[in-house]
């Protein structure tokens, strides 16, 4: 049993330690972009601006699916609207397109951040179809990060891990074999269910409880 629960904690914190490596860091494309597209006019600065902001409001879509803070401070998509992070027209688009399909719209502020990429190579504002493709691939490695996010949100450990028990066969040992594992079961159980909530709890923003204190 403690095997099993063991295996379960190593489990659950490798998949804790991968989903804190996941997290997109949007300061890596701002500084590819402010390379990209250099100059002080102000239609390379919006551009600049809107990529940048595309890739953020996508991270808060998909932070909104998997973290409680994040939904907490942006129930709806009104609020990233009134933010600044969202414009009012692609609030539309959003919902337009959560009316035919329920999945996740995390990956259309990156289409749109793509396409400002397009145009800037046309306007000549880029002028290398290399720096296009370091973007590009840029944006599609923040894509990347957040699908997988979502994808470690959606399928759970399973809970097979949970039906371990200990059968004993030997009438004679019975009151010792009673107390031992009850005490096993519970400080094991205990352990279990307090780590399980402290690393979910530390990824997503959620307040880390004592795991003393949780469990006496």
């Amino acid at each position: 049993m403690s095997f099993v629960l063991g295996f379960y904690v190593t489990l659950v914190v490798k998949r804790w330690w991968e989903q804190y490596r996941l997290l997109p860091w949007p300061d890596t494309l701002a500084l590819f972009v402010s390379a990209a597209i250099p100059g002080v006019d102000e239609r390379g600065r919006l551009m600049r601006r809107n990529i940048v902001r595309y890739a953020v409001l996508a991270y808060v879509i998909t932070l909104k699916h998997v973290s409680v803070r994040v939904k907490k401070r942006f129930p709806t998509l009104q609020h990233i609207v009134d933010a600044g992070i969202m414009m009012e027209s692609e609030r539309k688009i959003v919902e337009m397109m959560d009316q035919r399909s329920p999945m996740a719209k995390y990956w259309m502020p990156l289409v749109w951040a793509t396409n400002i990429i397009n145009r800037a190579r046309k306007e000549t504002l880029i002028t290398s179809d290399h720096v296009v493709q370091t973007l590009l691939m840029e944006l599609s490695d923040h894509r990347r990060r957040l699908g997988s996010i979502i994808s470690y949100d959606t399928v759970c450990v399973p809970l097979v891990y949970t039906q371990v028990k200990k059968k004993n066969i030997s009438p004679s040992n019975l009151p010792h074999c009673y107390v031992f594992t009850y005490l096993l079961t519970f400080f094991l159980s205990q352990t279990h269910r307090v780590r399980r909530v402290q690393v979910f709890s530390a990824l997503l923003g959620l307040r880390a409880v004592n795991p003393i204190r949780k469990i006496f």
